[in-house]
């Protein structure tokens, strides 16, 4: 599994994402490939830990509308990625940025599936033994 990474989406962007790039490089996710998007200048460090990476030339920050800012950003990070999962590069994409941008930039670039009216935010809870599944 490929999975595309916001390298722009934390508060403490980008240093928590790179850090978290040199973790999975001790403790590897067996099956799953990283795919790094991030804006110039990351690519070289991104490269030396192993790792490919894709240019943005933007990145939607927490402060903006998220319908605006997907429709006028469609080469930010997430706009990328969304990109990237249309054409299948990659399997799943990962962005601790504008979770509403994120929501909007799927419903644009991905549509909806057949049925569905609105998108669903979903998370596993570790509840003692059993997982629950969050779903809004």
């Amino acid at each position: 599994m490929r999975i595309g990474l916001d390298l722009h989406g934390t508060d403490f962007a980008p240093k928590a994402e790179l850090e978290t790039l040199r973790m999975l490089k001790l403790e590897p996710m067996e099956g799953g490939d990283i795919v790094p998007i991030g804006k110039v200048g990351l690519e070289s460090e991104v490269r030396a830990l192993g790792y490919p990476f894709v240019i943005a030339e933007d990145v939607v920050g927490m402060h903006e509308i998220p319908s605006v800012a997907v429709r006028r950003k469609p080469r930010s990070t997430i706009g990328i990625g969304m990109e990237l999962l249309k054409r299948g590069e990659i399997d799943a994409f990962v962005s601790a940025g504008n979770t509403t941008a994120v929501l909007a930039s799927a419903i644009f670039d991905l549509g909806r599936i057949r049925g569905i009216k609105r998108p669903a935010l979903a998370t596993i809870y570790p509840v003692a033994d059993t997982p629950v599944l969050l779903v809004d």
